[in-house]
């Protein structure tokens, strides 16, 4: 079960990744094939579950340069947990989960891996309480809609139905789902207001139904 404050002891290996960002309450795949992370990966599945941390942070302009010593990185990441993992020869397939917003210090490492120090992140309180609840009622509205033009093609949007929508955790739901860019998927997690965060998810969703409605529209047109 993923806790709403985790209690970490002592730094965190990093798994950074270009053009990806991870997002909190969502369970993502990954396939895990160079050395440094398989070592990663094989040091998580030594601890106990409740311990398996880890935070994958996307990393910054420039990463191509330095990507296999030590490339820069966005300070703010999401905290994650390693849930279940797979072993394919010498890869591993694992799923990792998505916690709470962090920003990072990186500490010296004797591993093959780097590690951080995560001083997890708050949303600041807002007196625009109301406009909060119209906006994720919106977004939920919004899903719903898209989920019924889309029907089977879409079975990822009728399950966030199940999410209550007045939570910090469908709104990031969504825009695990719905968010493409990375530079926007960053800024979710950058913004300490939930209210900018629930209005940036609605602008993409809205976006994407104009773009999915247009293409219907230019379907049913007769040639």
């Amino acid at each position: 079960t993923i806790t709403d404050s985790p209690t970490i002891d002592g730094p965190v290996p990093m798994f950074p990744l270009p053009d990806h960002v991870l997002l909190p309450n969502f369970q993502t795949p990954y396939r895990v094939f160079e050395p440094r992370y398989c070592e990663l990966v094989r040091d998580l599945l030594d601890l106990e579950p409740a311990k398996r941390w880890l935070v994958i942070p996307q990393l910054q302009d420039g990463w191509k340069d330095h990507y296999f010593s030590s490339p820069p990185f966005h300070k703010t990441a999401t905290l994650a947990r390693l849930l279940r993992c797979r072993i394919m020869g010498d890869q591993y397939l694992v799923a990792v989960e998505g916690v709470h917003r962090c920003e990072l210090r990186e500490v010296s490492s004797t591993h093959l891996y780097r590690l951080a120090e995560c001083a997890l992140l708050t949303d600041t309180s807002i007196s625009e309480e109301n406009q909060l609840a119209q906006t994720r009622d919106a977004l939920f509205q919004s899903i719903l809609s898209l989920a019924n033009t889309l029907g089977e093609q879409a079975p990822g949007l009728t399950e966030l139905l199940k999410d209550s929508p007045q939570s910090n955790a469908f709104v990031y739901r969504v825009g695990s789902i719905i968010v493409a860019e990375a530079s926007e998927r960053q800024t979710l997690i950058e913004t300490n207001c939930p209210l900018s965060r629930a209005e940036l998810v609605l602008s993409e969703t809205a976006l994407l139904i104009s773009r999915v409605n247009a293409k219907l529209s230019t379907d049913l047109t007769p040639s």
